[in-house]
C-alpha cells in the first residue's frame, strides 16, 4: 500500500476511507433516551452493593479525521484512519436501591469521554473463528480507565436490529458468580425489585415500560408499526476478542472494569437522501466490574454495567 500524506481534518461524510464508518461523523444527540445501570459496593447495603439507574441525555461528537496513520511493522506498516469522538452525558434523573445520597439524583453532568473510532486499512488480525478485526475504540474516562477494543462490521438492507443473545451476545445484566443468576436468588432482591416496578426516569406516557433490568435492551426496540430502516450497519466490538481495559490502582482492587461489549447500530431512516440524509444511531454497552468474591471462591464476582441510548444526526 502507498503510504499517503497523514493529515488531521474535518471529516468527509460518506468517505470510504472510514470503512462502516463512514456514516458517523457530525453531532449526535439524544434527549432522555439514554438509560444506564450499574452495580457499586456499599458497606450497608443488604449483601454489600446498591443498584442504581440513571436516565440521560447525550452528545456525541465525532471530528475531526486522522487519515493515514503508520504503525510501523516488520513486514510492512499498518494504515489506519481514526474519527476521534468526545461523549458527554448529563443525568435527567437517577434513582438508587438503598435511597442513598452518595451518587447525584438529580440533573448533573456523570460521564466525559474522550477517544477514537479506528479503521484498520490493511495488516487486520483474526479472531479466533477467523473473523477479521479490521475496526477499534479507544476511549478514556477520567474515573482512571482506559479501554482499547476490537472488532468488526455489517452492512444489511431493509432490515431492524436485533437485540437477541445470538445477535448482540450476553446484555443479561444480573451478575455472574453470586448464586443462581435469576431473581429467585435472594441475594439478587434490588434487581428483582425493579423488575416488578422498571425505573421510569422523567417519562410520564401512558404505557411507558420503563427500564427492566432483566431485559435491559428492550427500550432500543421501535414500535411494530415502524417501517424497517433503509440500510442498517451493525458494529460490534468486545475486548475478550481484543484490547483490554486499564485501571488505575485504586480501581483495579476496589471494583475493577475487566471487559468491555460495545454494539453499534447506525441507522439510515426512511426518506434519506444523499442530500439530506437522516440517520439514527443506537447502542448497548456493557462493562464488567469485578468486586467481592464469587461463589467458587475462585475469583471475583462479575457485575455487568449496562448503558443504552438512541441518537440523532444533527447536520
Amino acid at each position: 500500500m502507498t503510504l499517503a500524506r497523514r493529515s488531521i481534518e474535518p471529516p468527509r461524510w460518506g468517505d470510504d476511507r472510514l470503512g462502516l464508518l463512514k456514516h458517523l461523523p457530525g453531532m449526535w444527540k439524544g434527549k432522555e433516551h439514554g438509560w444506564n445501570l450499574i452495580a457499586l459496593p456499599h458497606k450497608t447495603a443488604p449483601n454489600g452493593f446498591r443498584l442504581l439507574f440513571n436516565q440521560f441525555d447525550e452528545t456525541l461528537a465525532l471530528t475531526p479525521e486522522v487519515k493515514n496513520v503508520p504503525n510501523r511493522g516488520i513486514d510492512g506498516d499498518q494504515i489506519l484512519n481514526a474519527l476521534q469522538y468526545v461523549q458527554s452525558i448529563e443525568q435527567v434523573i437517577a434513582v438508587d436501591s438503598e435511597g442513598s445520597q452518595i451518587s447525584p439524583l438529580g440533573k448533573a453532568g456523570i460521564h466525559h469521554e474522550p477517544g477514537f473510532f479506528l479503521n484498520l486499512l490493511n495488516q487486520e488480525t483474526k479472531d479466533k473463528h477467523g473473523h477479521v478485526l479490521n475496526i477499534a475504540r479507544l476511549g478514556s474516562v477520567p474515573h482512571g480507565d482506559t479501554v482499547a477494543a476490537l472488532g468488526n462490521g455489517v452492512e444489511l438492507a431493509d432490515k431492524g436490529i436485533s437485540i437477541d443473545h445470538a445477535a448482540v451476545g450476553d446484555f443479561s445484566a444480573l451478575p455472574i458468580g453470586l448464586g443462581p443468576r435469576d431473581l429467585t436468588n435472594p441475594k439478587l432482591a434490588p434487581y428483582a425489585r425493579f423488575h416488578a416496578a422498571p425505573f421510569k426516569g422523567d417519562i410520564s406516557v401512558p404505557g411507558f415500560p420503563g427500564f427492566d433490568p432483566t431485559n435491559p435492551l428492550a427500550l432500543l426496540l421501535p414500535p411494530p408499526a415502524t417501517p424497517p430502516f433503509k440500510h442498517l450497519t451493525v458494529i460490534t466490538l468486545d475486548t475478550n476478542i481484543a484490547g483490554g481495559i486499564v485501571n488505575l490502582p485504586f480501581i483495579t482492587a476496589q471494583a475493577a472494569a475487566t471487559e468491555l461489549r460495545f454494539v453499534l447500530w447506525i441507522e439510515e431512516l426512511a426518506g434519506s437522501t444523499e442530500a439530506h440524509p437522516k440517520f439514527q444511531l443506537q447502542y448497548a454497552q456493557r462493562v464488567i466490574l469485578e468486586f467481592f468474591e464469587n461463589d467458587t471462591k475462585t475469583g471475583r464476582v462479575k457485575w455487568p454495567h449496562i448503558t443504552i441510548n438512541t441518537l440523532t444526526l444533527e447536520k
